[in-house]
């Protein structure tokens, strides 16, 4: 996304191709596919450059379009959890003591 929102920031002659090593043979679909959660892991740990995959490969129009779906689940999911009855607890307002 980041060839996208701020193109400036981005030098593209230092992008390399780095073969990614997961720390675990289970990925996010191996445990919930299609789901609300996924699992997430420390990539510094995985990979040298901080990538996972080809970023040689991206274009401001793959982030664009990245964006414009992030964007649409987003939207779809604080719509459905804005309609859900749910009784949050209220804050207190000043001093608790």
């Amino acid at each position: 996304m980041g060839l996208y929102l701020f193109p400036e920031l981005i030098d593209m002659s230092r992008a390399v191709r780095e073969d990614f090593h997961p720390q675990t043979s289970l990925s996010p679909q191996d445990l919930f596919v299609d789901g609300a959660a996924t699992l997430t892991t420390d990539g510094s740990r995985s990979s040298v450059g901080g990538v996972m995959g080809d970023p040689t490969l991206a274009t401001a129009s793959k982030g664009a379009r990245l964006l414009d779906l992030a964007a649409k689940r987003l939207s779809s999911f604080l719509v459905e959890f804005s309609q859900l009855d749910i009784n949050f607890p209220t804050a207190k307002v000043g001093n608790s003591r």
